[in-house]
């Protein structure tokens, strides 16, 4: 039998064949560009290979990148560490970009602000993936895509406004953006009004928390008795450069534990402590026992008791506390009334004579409390007083002469 040539072997492939491997060379194609979409879904790539793809055919797809878990602390723990390598080369990524955030901690309404250090991550494009100072003017420099205005943008709204500028240069495709807050810088607020110390304050953040209203207040030295506590303003700057008024009620937070009046500061902040006159001896008592109160007042007591002088006490002491702590009245002392004098913030000085009544308790009559700066001033009493004016007539008589005048005196002198 004669056998079949080699080329014989071999038949032309049929018609359904062809269209079978027409279908096959198809879908492997959709299939390596749906490939080529998923793993590349930041940045477009030319292919490579034999494959010819008409890549505008393809439907673009967004990333489908498993996202870490930033909502629990073993994703993000609260500690800080930021290499001084990373701001002299912002090109260089982080091995945990997402680790050493504050977010867990940081309210959701914080807005970014000078100084702040964010990480920021672009899924699938770690050389992106790093950290970046907010600049004085407020913005951030990222790569490529330059200067992005961030400030007084909250976390989200940070990340939102970063991912779209990134597609509309058309620099990424798709991208996926998460902003963390890495560091907060300190912040700049004024304090005016009826403060013990107003002025300029820099307050450092507190393991990511911002300060507080009543935080401001006590390391201004505190509330006088003269503020009103009801209407407390805020002024406040907004993302748009615009300035608005915020007003809180401290007495709302000390009365009924309000802590919303409490609200957290943001940098430039003013506060306005305007002064209050119609205020009663109750409300005064719950204001200095308030813990954003003055802690301690200086009281100058004089005259006749044991131990004069400037003394440092807390913000609820009463006027017989100060007797006793003075040690008590001297035997000249007038036991019966003393004079308390106070300084006004105009610098005038009003005067009024207090009963002593030591078993009294806390009121304004014979007992108040007394205010920072008080002078408490103990006289002599009328026979002290007759005693030493007979011995500086003696003493003088006595200089000039011996005469009878001398020791009718001294009877005067032991009568009182």
């Amino acid at each position: 039998m004669k056998k079949a040539s080699k080329m014989e072997t071999f038949k032309q492939p049929s018609s359904s064949s062809k269209a079978l491997i027409t279908v096959c060379t198809r879908t492997i194609q959709a299939a390596i560009g749906a490939y080529i979409c998923l793993g590349n879904s930041a940045i477009a790539q030319p292919l490579d290979g034999q494959v010819n793809i008409n890549v505008e055919e393809l439907p673009i797809l967004p990333a489908t990148v498993k996202r870490p878990d930033i909502s629990t602390p073993e994703a993000m723990p609260s500690s800080t560490s930021v290499s001084p390598d990373v701001f002299s080369n912002p090109s260089l990524p982080l091995p945990n970009i997402l680790e050493g955030g504050l977010n867990t901690i940081v309210s959701d309404s914080y807005r970014l602000t000078n100084g702040d250090i964010i990480s920021l991550w672009i899924a699938n494009v770690p050389e992106y993936s790093t950290q970046f100072q907010v600049l004085g003017d407020g913005s951030v420099n990222l790569p490529v895509l330059g200067s992005v205005p961030l400030w007084g943008l909250t976390l989200e709204e940070a990340a939102t406004r970063i991912a779209t500028r990134y597609k509309t240069e058309q620099i990424l495709v798709e991208p996926v953006v998460e902003v963390i807050l890495a560091e907060m810088s300190p912040l700049r607020v004024a304090v005016v009004g009826e403060i013990r110390r107003p002025g300029t304050y820099s307050l450092t953040p507190n393991h990511g928390e911002s300060p507080t209203l009543t935080s401001l207040i006590e390391q201004a030295g505190g509330i006088t008795e003269k503020t009103n506590l009801e209407d407390v303003q805020i002024y406040r700057l907004t993302p748009d450069h615009r300035q608005r008024a915020v007003s809180v009620s401290l007495w709302e937070l000390l009365i009924a534990g309000d802590l919303s009046q409490d609200i957290p500061l943001q940098d430039g902040d003013t506060i306005v402590l305007n002064e209050t006159t119609d205020i009663n001896f109750e409300t005064a008592q719950q204001i200095a026992s308030a813990k954003f109160s003055s802690e301690v007042i200086n009281i100058n007591i004089m005259g006749e008791v044991t131990n004069p002088g400037l003394v440092t006490v807390a913000s609820d002491t009463t006027l017989n506390e100060i007797l006793i702590l003075a040690g008590g009245f001297s035997k000249q002392a007038n036991k019966s009334k003393v004079a308390l004098l106070s300084l006004n913030p105009d610098g005038s000085v009003s005067s009024r004579d207090v009963a002593v009544d030591f078993e009294a308790p806390v009121n304004p009559d014979t007992n108040p409390l007394m205010q920072h700066r008080d002078i408490l001033v103990v006289g002599k009493s009328t026979g002290s007083r007759t005693r030493d004016i007979v011995t500086t007539v003696r003493d003088i008589v006595r200089t000039v002469t011996n005469s009878p005048i001398e020791g009718l005196l001294s009877i005067f002198e032991l009568l009182f």
